[in-house]
């Protein structure tokens, strides 16, 4: 895939935390298991609006973000339900509540220039990334709010989470355990040949450990109504 199509991709999604990615697939195991609201109005309430989805502490989520959230996963061959994708959507909004209470959204000049950093190692400017953008119909000031919120999210949950840090020692057990499965007939790559790969899995691995009684906790303590 080239850089261009890569970054039209990665931005167009918006909704895709970068760093973060073993959340999405935390999130998905959640949403199997937390079972939606009664969603039944009686002769005395007031109907609500079709278009919202649900409601995360008074902020709004539509439908056209949760079938977007749905597009997004169908386009990965991760096809999820409306209400898995709901229930990401209300993860991520209630993130970024929590990021932006404590301060951890960066400015507009300071997205843009992070923006401008992540561009340059795809090989790709600014102009470039705006011109991807126009051809697909996007808002580039959209689309930057989408990335400052996704640098607050990535930011906050790297101080929130406490996530114990992987040793040479965790690597070299999950190599060793790796290794007996491999075929006899074949020789398996040495150890430092795999070593950083290897860290990065079980990082990821803690991450979702720690995030699924992190986002439940968010939860608890959050007002969310479904429409």
């Amino acid at each position: 895939m080239s850089s261009t199509r890569q970054c039209g991709r990665i931005f167009r999604q918006g909704k895709v935390i970068a760093g973060i990615v073993a959340i999405a697939i935390v999130a998905v195991v959640l949403v199997l298991t937390i079972p939606l609201a009664d969603n039944a109005v009686s002769d005395n309430d007031v109907v609500p609006d079709k278009n919202v989805a649900a409601t995360v502490n008074g902020a709004e989520i539509m439908q056209e973000d949760v079938a977007e959230m749905q597009e997004l996963y169908a386009a990965h061959d991760m096809p999820i339900s409306e209400e898995q994708a709901l229930e990401q959507l209300i993860m991520q909004k209630l993130l970024y509540q929590e990021a932006e209470q404590e301060g951890y959204v960066p400015t507009e000049e300071g997205a843009e220039e992070q923006l401008k950093a992540q561009l340059a190692m795809m090989e790709m400017t600014m102009e470039e990334f705006q011109e991807q953008l126009e051809v697909q119909g996007l808002s580039y000031e959209e689309q930057l709010e989408d990335f400052r919120a996704q640098l607050a999210i990535q930011d906050y949950l790297d101080d929130a989470l406490q996530v114990p840090e992987v040793t040479e020692e965790d690597a070299r057990e999950f190599y060793e355990a790796w290794k007996h499965q491999f075929p006899e007939e074949q020789e398996p790559p040495h150890f430092e040949e795999l070593k950083s790969e290897i860290i990065m899995h079980l990082e990821q691995q803690k991450q979702q450990e720690a995030i699924v009684p992190f986002i439940e906790e968010l939860r608890a303590k959050a007002d969310i109504e479904y429409m």
